[in-house]
């Protein structure tokens, strides 16, 4: 019963995680998400200056995007897993491994978003 409940709590924060992130990831694709104090991918660099940030997020939006997307596979898998561990009772600690494996390939993604918008940031920074 504690592998359903871990399995349900990761795959419910995988679906949140991606639908957040999308989010971002739409409104930083079409230039929408201005410079501010709390959403968005906040470096020294993306910080900077406004040229700064818009480059940085339409820079990272595909790796945004891609993340999302990751997230939204892993956790709907995460679910059915979940609902077939509780209708059969079979898995144990093993089917920890489908969210656990999604959330580090999320968070993967997002690592080489924000460095692919540090990059662009600099890069729009010093074209400036």
């Amino acid at each position: 019963m504690e592998h359903l409940i871990g399995i349900v709590s990761l795959a419910v924060g995988l679906l949140t995680a991606a639908g957040v992130l999308l989010a971002v990831a739409r409104s930083a694709a079409k230039g929408e998400l201005e410079r501010n104090p709390m959403v968005g991918i906040r470096t020294r660099t993306t910080l900077s200056s406004d040229a700064a940030w818009r480059a940085g997020h339409r820079a990272a939006a595909p790796w945004l995007t891609r993340a999302a997307q990751t997230a939204l596979v892993a956790g709907i898998v995460s679910g059915v897993i979940a609902v077939v561990q509780a209708v059969t009772g079979a898995g144990g600690a093993a089917v920890l491994a489908v969210p656990g494996a999604g959330w580090i390939l999320f968070l993967l993604l997002v690592v080489v978003a924000v460095r692919r918008a540090d990059t662009a940031g600099r890069a729009a920074t010093e074209g400036a």
